[in-house]
């Protein structure tokens, strides 16, 4: 194993990449995670990646538009590292390392 012991996991770097890369989608997507939360108590990153799809390739017609489901996780990570009140609305598990 390489690295050390504090490295990110490939998917969590991935997805740091993702959010350098778009960084106007990672804001809706913490926009729809907020909504949520206000909406319906709990806050589904999941259902909240799924609805960010919708808009890129429905609403704004974003046939490119690709989020990874392996980076949905750490998305949702770092938006409650934006909105810490998020994290009493959200289940967190262990990740697993590479």
């Amino acid at each position: 194993m390489t690295g050390t012991l504090f490295s990110l996991n490939k998917h969590e770097a991935a997805a740091d990449e993702w959010i350098e890369a778009h960084p106007d989608a990672f804001v809706l997507f913490c926009s729809l995670a907020c909504s949520m939360a206000n909406k319906c108590g709990r806050v589904g990153f999941k259902a909240v990646a799924e609805r960010l799809r919708w808009e890129y390739t429905v609403e704004r017609s974003d046939g490119d538009f690709k989020i990874n489901n392996n980076h949905v996780t750490y998305l949702g990570r770092r938006c409650i590292e934006r909105f810490p009140h998020l994290s009493a609305l959200v289940e967190t598990r262990t990740t697993h390392t590479n």
